[in-house]
């Protein structure tokens, strides 16, 4: 996780069952190091912690990377249009978006995810 709140959720959910540690910030050098310290077999990222680095580090190594319970504002969407082509490159490294909603779908494929990425399944 990237936040104290989502560490504290892990505990909740998992307790001692699951190690939790601080992702980085989404910075090239960082994220290839802790993704190579801690090989992962499978990302999770839940609703729209974005992180382009983060996204193209998981394709570079094989691990394959899931949006959970995908959600995206309008007004995230307009913020996030700023970065289009970064953010649609990474978001086409992804295997599955699952939105919560069919709006938050359409707003991840008209952020660059493909139709064929995106699956709306409710909210989680």
């Amino acid at each position: 996780t990237f936040t104290p709140t989502g560490s504290e959720r892990v505990r909740v959910l998992w307790g001692s069952g699951v190690d939790h540690v601080y992702l980085p910030y989404d910075v090239p050098g960082s994220v290839g190091r802790f993704l190579d310290q801690f090989r992962p077999q499978l990302a999770l990222i839940m609703e729209t912690e974005l992180w382009p680095n983060l996204m193209f580090g998981c394709r570079d190594r094989g691990i394959p990377v899931y949006i959970v319970n995908a959600r995206l504002s309008a007004r995230s969407l307009r913020g996030y249009r700023l970065l289009r082509p970064l953010i649609g490159r990474a978001l086409r490294t992804v295997r599955r978006v699952l939105a919560q909603s069919g709006e938050d779908a359409q707003r991840f494929v008209e952020l660059g995810a493909t139709e064929a990425q995106v699956v709306t399944v409710g909210n989680l």
